[in-house]
């Protein structure tokens, strides 16, 4: 059973982008014997754990947070104090990764009450390609017996897409390789004039937004997965481990610790 709260927020900022008073009516209707909520820092989020430490109902909370990001001396400080107090509000936790398990560790949070509750996507879906397309991709994308890289994130600041850009460029002539950028973003037309400054050998292909169908067609046909963000925990990683990819990847992409052996698989 599932209830749609209103969301009354004015707001587009993501901290103060759900604001859903009526939460404390169900809770207080409903007669649930534990709450879990997505984060701490939403008002809905807010207005829940006030409630449940009031009336005693047990709430456990999954984050994505980690400790892997570099921040000021500054920034530390006030992230240990508002943290630990932050935590000690909650009786469980759930943690995504091995970097968010380390994450509560750092703040006072003990072993026993942190629950493994992996980070996952469509893995059947990402695992089930359909081989009947691939000629069609070849086809479409000019694709011959190439080294196939693929780049999946979106094409914005924080996921560093020029980074990938560029190494390619840099590659020797005698690499027969190519790099699929699949999606779109805000700094499609920087990463495009790159290209066609310094891609001398045409080795980078700019695909556009693709359906998730396709998407999951060329991860499969692919042969690397290739990551430059800067983010929490990074569910392309996830996609690809499942399209059976090798994986170059940023250590700013927490997940790594997960799904990367190096030397092995990335």
């Amino acid at each position: 059973k599932s209830i749609l709260l209103k969301n009354i927020s004015p707001f587009s900022n993501y901290k103060l982008r759900y604001i859903s008073p009526d939460i404390t009516k169900v809770l207080k209707l409903g007669g649930y014997d534990h709450v879990l909520v997505y984060g701490y820092n939403s008002p809905t989020s807010l207005m829940a754990l006030r409630y449940c430490r009031q009336h005693r109902i047990p709430i456990s909370l999954r984050c994505e947070g980690e400790s892997v990001q570099k921040i000021s001396k500054l920034k530390a400080l006030a992230r240990k104090l508002f943290l630990t107090y932050m935590f000690r509000q909650f009786d469980g936790f759930t943690a995504i990764c091995k970097a968010n398990y380390d994450h509560y560790l750092q703040y006072g949070v003990p072993d026993s009450k942190i629950s493994f509750v992996t980070q996952t996507v469509n893995d059947s879906f990402f695992s089930s390609a359909a081989p009947a397309s691939y000629d069609y991709l070849r086809s479409k994308y000019n694709l011959k017996q190439e080294l196939i890289f693929i780049y999946g994130s979106k094409l914005r600041k924080e996921k560093n897409p020029l980074d990938a850009i560029k190494a390619f460029c840099n590659l020797p002539e005698e690499v027969d390789a190519k790099l699929i950028v699949l999606s779109d973003g805000p700094e499609k037309r920087v990463c495009e004039q790159w290209k066609v400054d310094n891609d001398t050998l045409n080795r980078i292909i700019f695909t556009g937004y693709v359906d998730f169908q396709e998407m999951r067609d060329l991860f499969n046909l692919a042969d690397v997965l290739l990551m430059t963000s800067s983010e929490t925990i990074g569910a392309t990683l996830y996609q690809a481990l499942f399209a059976r990819l090798a994986i170059v990847t940023s250590d700013m992409v927490p997940g790594w610790f997960d799904v990367v052996i190096p030397g092995e698989n990335g």
